[in-house]
């Protein structure tokens, strides 16, 4: 069995004090993240750079455009079968905030959360842990 690794970013979307999760759709039912809430986000392209990974993924996932923030200083390792998912997690907002959220087929809903709201919801791993991260660097309104 071939080994990969994987470089993914993750877009950490604030906007007043909440963030967007979206709600995820695995193609395999029976995968565990399936209708899981989460921070949206993929794999970078070949080539491409990690910050043009995450403005690329939120046009992809969410239809919009984002203005980075930061990094947030947290990474995670994801290991699945033959798979090895390096995960980074960048605070982001809207570039305009009358954007309208369209999702792609990876999400059948979003919402916005307070942080402390997202612990008490069904989600795929770190997401709890990461929303925390972003509260320690602090929340800002619309830049």
């Amino acid at each position: 069995m071939k080994t990969r690794i994987t470089s993914a970013v993750v877009i950490v979307l604030q906007d007043q004090g909440k963030y967007l999760l979206t709600l995820r759709q695995e193609k395999n039912i029976n995968n565990k993240n399936h209708n899981c809430w989460h921070f949206p986000g993929g794999a970078q392209k070949y080539k491409e750079s990690i910050t043009d990974a995450v403005k690329r993924e939120a046009d992809e996932e969410l239809g919009v455009e984002v203005k980075i923030k930061c990094l947030i200083p947290k990474v995670y390792d994801v290991f699945r079968l033959n798979f090895h998912g390096i995960f980074h997690y960048y605070l982001c907002s809207l570039t305009n905030n009358k954007q309208k959220i369209i999702l792609n087929s990876e999400a059948s809903d979003f919402q916005w959360y307070k942080a402390d709201e997202i612990a008490k919801l069904k989600t795929v791993p770190h997401t709890y842990q990461i929303a925390i991260e972003a509260e320690k660097i602090g929340v800002g309104d619309r830049t």
